[in-house]
């Protein structure tokens, strides 16, 4: 059976200039309040962490690839070697995504890997996008 999520993203990226881009982009999509925004891996863990119900896990988790202690790679295994977030999407994100890199995340269990966005207009065609995810990927009793 599939999982049942709530409609939300989880997104951890280090850069705050990057997390000011994304939250724009969603504001102006007015999907904001869809959104939980984290600095680090590890924060995203012990988040996480202190969900009770399955039911309150995010339908995606937005991942930077490049960040510093735990690297969105790390992350990224760390989510799929636990068997109670293993079954929760992941998505990559870098400014240097190749398809070599793709492939790479995506053997190691990611759903999706993208180009980080340069721009504002590019920004909410990938707030469009990751909202599109989370909208399918959601199961309605």
């Amino acid at each position: 059976m599939k999982q049942v999520f709530n409609n939300h993203i989880l997104i951890v990226d280090d850069d705050e200039d990057d997390r000011y881009i994304i939250n724009l982009s969603f504001r102006e999509i007015q999907w904001n309040d869809h959104i939980k925004l984290m600095d680090s891996g590890e924060g995203m863990i012990r988040y996480l962490e202190s969900l009770k119900d399955t039911s309150t896990y995010p339908s995606l988790i937005l991942l930077d690839y490049n960040m510093p202690r735990m690297t969105g790679e790390e992350a990224l295994r760390r989510l799929k070697k636990n068997t109670t977030y293993q079954h929760i999407p992941v998505a990559v994100y870098s400014t240097g995504m190749t398809d070599d890199l793709c492939n790479k995340l995506r053997s190691l269990g990611a759903s999706y890997c993208y180009k980080k966005s340069e721009s504002i207009t590019e920004g909410l065609v990938f707030a469009e996008s990751l909202k599109r995810e989370v909208l399918n990927s959601i199961v309605t009793d």
